[in-house]
């Protein structure tokens, strides 16, 4: 009867029958089993595990209790103790292919990938054909980038269960990832015939169809996927990023806002969100969302390993107060935003910066009233020293000191080079240039996600206008071992770039400095040299893609953070060419005087 009553959806009654059952038989494991169940429908999770846990205490062999107490406790996240359940579980029963799967599913939920993928294994061994097993050890194995094995765990799946939805898209992910966009394609394209209501498998199938160039195809894949799920946020954020990278500025803004409406801690659509606010000019608000930074999964693994015990600053006015300000993200970041040094001197002198250590003989020599720290893996001891009274990531200064662009006024050039190594550089490079112009070059950007790296990136074929400039001495900027670039690029076009053996910035930021502020005039695309040489106070002209960092704003051909930075900017997508056209003008104009 209490199944009756459950089938109808008459939870209480079906309840009271089954407490009925128990009121004759206490040890009825199954009476409680099916009240766990009633309450688990009603979403009263705690009182579920409870009844559950009475069956199996009844019975210490009702493996399916021991499973649905591990699953619950699972998706509240308790891991550890759903771990121990789930291992009670395969004890009981060493052939429980579930059991074994939800073992796994906790061990990954806690990062413990290895003992996860021994798991599925175990349950594999018990039922080869299991689809689901090996869909989730698919998944395991694609987190620990084991591709081909999971690859071929995905199409067992799909060999045993060939209508599976679900192992469709994982496989289509691994492919995506693999950058092989047409087999991710046919993958998804699957997933959503099989399910047509697969919002996940159609916003995958929108960033496949990107990847391969089709953007009408990824648009609509995209409106398909908000059309049959417009309740996932994360598929509002994922339409969101596409329509940031085609630069359709308002519709990724308002993407990101409806993916947030569903989910108000969406820390990544409010990271994402705030960067497209910067880029419009609007610090006010742009600071605020792009705090959220430190929840997102890449900045909260940093945030942990800078576990510092003073209060984070709050408040500016903090006179006669001292600050730990300390680095966050690249070389760049940090030396654009040291220059709101000069700001916080007017609150407080008593500062120390910790920063990249490549940095500290720059920052200190520019700035000789501050302390500087190396930045390492494991932070400096002297940064938890409970004396100094508050802390703040570097990039949390701007919501107070750059809220508006007249905050930006004055800005003067912050860094200050060696003298004597800058003097010695320029000796060298005029007796090398015979009074021409000493143009400095820089054509990529490394050390960042691929694709940033992409966008940021140049090859020296597309220079070849620009330093055909007879008028010119060309120094080599770039950063790293480029001298077998450089000499295959003079072979096949004769035009020489002068690559100084006596830099290395990847080991000394000093001497780079000092070799920038040796030159005339510096073009980069953005990366580490445009930052050195704003900062410096050059003539810095920085080559930008059509959608750039937030930092360079849009609709503008100068930077608030750097006065003396013209900035070239790609009309559409990919469009080298014409920003080196526009630069290759700008050139010869500069040459004329």
């Amino acid at each position: 009867l209490g199944s009756t009553y459950s089938a109808v959806k008459k939870f209480e009654d079906a309840i009271r029958c089954y407490k009925k059952v128990l009121g004759t038989h206490p040890d009825s494991a199954e009476a409680c089993f099916r009240i766990g169940s009633i309450r688990e429908m009603q979403g009263q999770i705690d009182e579920a595990i409870v009844h559950y846990q009475q069956a199996f205490q009844i019975n210490p062999r009702f493996v399916d209790a021991y499973i649905q107490v591990g699953r619950l406790l699972r998706v509240k996240g308790e891991l550890k103790r759903a771990v121990e359940v789930y291992a009670a579980a395969v004890t009981v029963n060493p052939n429980s292919v579930e059991a074994y799967s939800g073992l796994g599913l906790a061990l990954a939920e806690q990062d413990k990938l290895e003992e996860a993928t021994e798991m599925y294994k175990r349950a594999i061994s018990i039922s080869p054909d299991c689809a689901e097993a090996h869909n989730n050890l698919g998944f395991i194995l694609q987190r620990q980038n084991r591709w081909e094995e999971a690859i071929r765990h995905y199409n067992n799946a799909l060999s045993a269960d060939p209508n599976y939805a679900e192992a469709y898209n994982n496989l289509g992910n691994v492919q995506q990832e693999r950058k092989r966009f047409k087999g991710a394609i046919e993958s998804y394209s699957r997933a959503v015939a099989l399910k047509p209501n697969y919002g996940e498998a159609y916003s995958n199938l929108g960033a496949a169809l990107q990847g391969n160039g089709d953007f009408s195809g990824a648009a609509e894949a995209h409106r398909c996927a908000l059309k049959v799920s417009p309740d996932q946020p994360k598929l509002h954020f994922n339409y969101g990023v596409f329509c940031q990278d085609r630069g359709e500025i308002e519709a990724a803004i308002q993407a990101y806002k409806s993916a947030i409406d569903l989910n108000c801690d969406f820390a990544d659509a409010h990271k994402n969100l705030g960067m497209l606010l910067l880029l419009k000019g609007d610090f006010l608000n742009g600071w605020t969302e792009y705090e959220w930074r430190w929840r997102c999964d890449d900045f909260d693994n940093f945030w942990r390993k800078r576990n510092f015990p003073q209060p984070l600053l709050s408040n500016p006015d903090v006179q006669d107060k001292s600050i730990l300000i300390w680095a966050e993200q690249g070389v760049g970041d940090q030396i654009m935003f040291i220059s709101i040094l000069d700001d916080v001197d007017y609150c407080t002198n008593k500062v120390i910066v910790e920063c990249e250590e490549r940095l500290v003989p720059l920052f200190h020599r520019s700035f000789s009233d501050f302390s500087f720290i190396a930045a390492k893996t494991s932070p400096d001891r002297r940064l938890f020293d409970q004396r100094i009274d508050y802390q703040i990531p570097i990039g949390n200064l701007g919501k107070w000191f750059r809220v508006t662009e007249n905050d930006f006024c004055g800005s003067k050039p912050c860094l200050v080079s060696c003298p004597e190594k800058t003097m010695s550089f320029k000796k060298k490079y005029k007796a090398l240039a015979e009074d021409k112009l000493l143009v400095g070059i820089s054509w990529r950007s490394s050390r960042i996600g691929p694709k940033r790296a992409m966008l940021k990136s140049t090859d020296l074929r597309q220079w070849i206008s620009l330093l055909s400039e007879k008028n010119c001495c060309f120094i080599n900027l770039q950063y790293g071992n480029v001298r077998k670039e450089i000499d295959q690029f003079t072979a096949e076009t004769n035009i020489r770039i002068y690559d100084d053996e006596e830099v290395d910035s990847l080991q000394s930021l000093d001497d780079f400095a000092a070799q920038i502020a040796s030159l005339d005039l510096i073009i980069s695309t953005s990366n580490t040299a445009v930052h050195v040489a704003g900062a410096l106070g050059k003539p810095v002209w920085n080559l930008l893609s059509s959608v750039p960092d937030w930092r360079w704003m849009i609709g503008r051909q100068d930077s608030p953070w750097y006065p003396t930075m013209k900035l070239f900017r790609q009309q559409q997508i990919n469009d080298w060419d014409g920003v080196f056209q526009q630069v290759t003008i700008s050139l010869k104009e500069f040459l004329s005087g």
